[in-house]
């Protein structure tokens, strides 16, 4: 009996600790901040841009922040805040300035913005409610558990089933033969294992831990290791090299030995890398690619655009999650792939905020690191640990050392691609930023009069959490209700029969759309795809063309008020206004507007080529402009029979 109440007490002291309220409320936090991982890991890693992930984490979120206000209020004293909390609150209040009065492209902005804010409750709260490394040590738990579900799924995509995502949802054909794990794109999953893999290898190398914890931590690290080999993210693949480079200069003390260790990993790594080559037919496949193409073939390109765009906006940028469309403008001839991103964070964000966004970016978390390594230099590598006699490595140099070697491995990757629009990403990357910040800064800063205040900080945490969970909902329910009526509009684009024997699914996808406008009003695309899906009816319905076409109109210029620099609503809005006659005359001006903001895009040219070929006198210019088509993207199918019909 007295043995049991022994275990009982142990168990007690390490979950619940003292018996407080703000103690509770910390261990639930705890508890939330995983299931928001899992769930949100889970669901494509939250992939923004398909609403529906976004949809459960947004009230969780907005719920997390409403219980940090909870317990905020529940100490009777003033609590103390960590002054390093408030080091991205600039770069929030940047991005909201972009988002109001710099954009083009509100809808994206607003999308980029809700991420990151989410991202900045995660970076708060672990600062102030992980408190005890019981705290750390659940939470950590649970985030190898969930990365360990992740590289599972990884494995099984790769060895069984290669078409798998979760949701639902099919993995795209150019990924088969790649681990993607929960995400949709295996780079992301490689850059959730770059995150794991260090603190794992320099956890297990811990002696003052127990020893399953540790062959636990041997055990997994190596897995991720193999799991970003599976993905076949060549930039993971550098990252990789130079982290697991750099493992004997965080872990040993003497020089001699660090030399001896980084030889040794040197050889090994050339060794394993030469065995997949020959063994494995996706390395080869990647690296043969990777040599034919004297390095990467898609990024330069999307890279060069981002600098020039850069160059033309250099100081505020051209506005928040603006790339996509400002692209266009510098798309090469025959490149007839979309660019959502650059596939550089940095560059992303020199593009989109200008060197006062990246400013704001990155030197807060540069300012953490290089003080996480100060402090890390700082810990002795050997001491005598309480109730021990031997000298031993503490495990706060490990732990640390860990966390920042894996971000330094993640800030290495985000030079090949865009891992902070990614949730699951940002909020890991937000939870290790603040662990390193309870290594160098307590907290210290306390509010005055704090008694007479409380009411004021539940009001202020009530309104934060509504206002997050409120325009959080609506956007990404927008995006949601979007992506559905997209991937209809997809399947009915260019197969008129479809169009002409379902009108029902031509009306379903016009009332998706029409959601997608109702809760999200600035998002242009879904004004834009509304108008073309309704123009359509006349497929099933040919009397009342001239009737679609005035709808569509609306919807057109409903897109164009939000934004008039895109080629494609200008087309759309060209197409509605050659059918109506009152409004005829302003058609050719819209298919010029198209091809201005659009001047290498083939099917801007296409549209303008096909509305000049209705005008016999305009068909030597309709032919130029097919050629012109045909300059660009040479199997472009719609110009090759549209060019055979003019030279009849």
């Amino acid at each position: 009996m007295a043995r049991f109440s022994k275990v009982f007490r142990f168990f007690r002291i390490i979950y619940f600790g003292r018996r407080s309220a703000d103690n509770v409320l910390d261990w639930l936090i705890t508890l939330w901040l995983g299931v928001i991982f899992f769930v949100v890991t889970k669901q494509l890693g939250g992939f923004p841009d398909f609403g529906k992930p976004m949809i459960n984490i947004t009230w969780m979120v907005s719920i997390l922040l409403l219980l940090h206000g909870i317990w905020f209020v529940s100490h009777p004293e003033p609590p103390k805040i960590n002054g390093y909390g408030l080091l991205f609150f600039p770069m929030i209040i940047y991005m909201f300035i972009s988002y109001i009065f710099i954009t083009p492209a509100p809808w994206l902005a607003k999308r980029e913005l809700l991420v990151m804010i989410q991202g900045a409750v995660f970076y708060w709260v672990v600062i102030h409610n992980i408190r005890s490394k019981w705290h750390v040590w659940a939470l950590m738990g649970i985030l190898a558990a969930v990365v360990m579900y992740s590289l599972t799924m990884g494995i099984i995509q790769v060895f069984v089933r290669p078409d798998w995502l979760p949701m639902g949802r099919v993995q795209a054909d150019q990924y088969f033969g790649r681990a993607s794990g929960t995400f949709g794109v295996p780079n992301h999953f490689a850059a959730m294992l770059l995150l794991a893999g260090p603190l794992l290898v320099l956890v297990g190398a811990s002696r003052l831990l127990r020893l399953e914890l540790r062959l636990l931590a041997y055990f997994m690290a190596p897995l991720t290791l193999v799991g970003i080999i599976l993905s076949g993210s060549r930039g993971a693949w550098i990252a990789s090299f130079i982290v697991i480079l750099m493992l004997p200069f965080i872990c040993l003390s003497k020089i001699k030995h660090k030399v001896i260790i980084f030889l040794v990993l040197v050889l090994a790594t050339i060794v394993l890398s030469t065995s997949l080559y020959v063994t494995s037919s996706m390395v080869k496949v990647r690296v043969d690619d990777f040599i034919a193409n004297k390095g990467e073939k898609t990024r330069p390109t999307m890279w060069k655009a981002g600098w020039e765009i850069f160059k033309e906006h250099p100081i505020l940028g051209s506005g928040l999650g603006s790339y996509a469309l400002k692209f266009e403008k510098y798309r090469p001839e025959k490149w007839n792939k979309n660019a959502r991103y650059t596939h550089n964070d940095y560059l992303n964000t020199l593009s989109d905020s200008g060197i006062i966004g990246l400013i704001l970016v990155v030197l807060p978390a540069f300012i953490i690191f290089i003080k996480g390594f100060l402090k890390w230099k700082s810990l002795p590598f050997l001491a005598i640990p309480k109730g021990e006699h031997k000298r031993k490595t503490p495990l706060s140099k490990f732990f640390l050392g860990g966390t920042l070697l894996a971000l330094l491995g993640f800030a290495i990757h985000l030079f090949f691609d865009f891992h902070l629009k990614i949730p699951t990403l940002v909020f890991l990357v937000a939870i290790y930023l603040a662990i390193v910040v309870k290594f160098i800064s307590n907290r210290n800063l306390s509010l005055p009069t704090f008694s007479k205040w409380k009411g004021v900080y539940v009001s202020l945490f009530i309104i934060l959490s509504v206002t997050l969970a409120y325009f959080g909902l609506k956007h990404f329910y927008g995006t949601f209700y979007y992506v559905k009526g997209k991937e209809n509009m997809d399947k009915m684009f260019g197969d008129y029969d479809i169009m002409r024997e379902n009108p029902d699914f031509v009306k379903n996808t016009a009332e998706f759309l029409t959601l997608a406008t109702y809760w999200d009003a600035e998002n242009a695309d879904a004004w834009a795809d509304l108008g073309f899906t309704i123009f359509n009816k006349h497929w099933y319905d040919p009397k009342n063309r001239v009737k679609y076409a005035a709808a569509a109109l609306a919807n057109f210029e409903n897109a164009l008020s939000i934004n008039n620099e895109y080629w494609e609503y200008w087309a759309y809005h060209g197409i509605a206004s050659s059918l109506i006659e009152e409004f005829k005359e302003d058609a050719r001006h819209s298919y010029e507007m198209a091809i201005k903001f659009g001047p290498n895009n083939a099917n801007a040219w296409y549209y303008y080529a096909h509305y000049l070929s209705k005008n016999q006198d305009t068909k030597k210019e309709s032919i130029d402009a097919v050629e012109k088509v045909l300059r660009l993207d040479p199997d472009h199918k719609s110009a090759l029979n549209l060019m055979s019909k003019l030279k009849l």
